[in-house]
């Protein structure tokens, strides 16, 4: 099975070309924060790379977010195109599950990067941490938005345990004092690849008409008027 994964929800536009049969992953990516002038110029190399074109793929997987709303718009609607016009199935694959596969190991994982002014994308993943330890706020486990400092003191108890992905903390270092942390600007798109690669052999899609990428954060737009509202 061939696969292209494409990310957009950072500054970063990331692609990779993925067959499962090696360790192996092509991407290219481009800091510019051009995302559609950069992502399909970049899926071009990486089928180059690899020696492949468009009608040997067997899947098209995307980073669904959160982050930002225009890359996130611009790579699902790539995403949905290619899967639609060569007729593969489409795989939609958390940006901060993605990131938070770069931590080794079995204990607790924060994925965690920069949102707008003085807010965090984050996600907690508890794995073997015992039950007596794991925070009852439920908002930690799914892709949500927080002020890092309120985030800092919810997982305080979790002590050096605890491993940081991303560069959310660089909006408050106290969430990443005496503890391991990998400062990813992007998710890991040999990690994005996998996931979305064990998706499609265990026959799990999703749709290439209806879905949507987790924005997590109201748009500009949509806090001003917010804000028009509550006046």
């Amino acid at each position: 099975m061939k696969i292209i994964a494409l990310d957009t929800s950072t500054r970063f536009t990331q692609v990779a070309a993925y067959d499962g049969l090696d360790q192996s992953v092509v991407f290219d990516h481009s800091s510019s924060g051009v995302h559609s002038e950069a992502l399909l110029l970049q899926i071009s190399n990486c089928l180059a790379q690899k020696h492949w074109v468009l009608q040997d793929l067997n899947g098209i997987v995307c980073g669904s977010g959160p982050g930002s709303f225009t890359g996130l718009r611009i790579g699902l609607s790539t995403a949905k195109g290619l899967a639609f016009s060569l007729g593969i199935p489409l795989c939609l694959i958390s940006s901060l599950d993605a990131l938070s596969d770069q931590a080794q190991g079995q204990g607790p994982v924060l994925a965690c990067v920069t949102a707008s002014v003085g807010k965090v994308y984050a996600k907690f993943f508890p794995r073997a941490l015992p039950a007596q330890k794991i925070p009852r706020n439920a908002t930690l486990f799914i892709e949500s938005v927080w002020d890092p400092f309120l985030l800092t003191e919810l997982l305080l108890p979790m002590g050096n345990e605890l491993t940081v992905c991303g560069d959310g903390p660089l909006q408050c270092m106290e969430l990443v004092e005496n503890r391991v942390w990998i400062e990813s600007k992007a998710p890991s798109m040999l990690h994005l690849a996998k996931r979305g690669f064990d998706r499609f052999s265990a026959g799990s899609f999703d749709s290439t008409s209806s879905s949507v990428p987790n924005y997590a954060l109201a748009s500009a737009a949509e806090q001003q008027i917010q804000k028009k509202i509550e006046k």
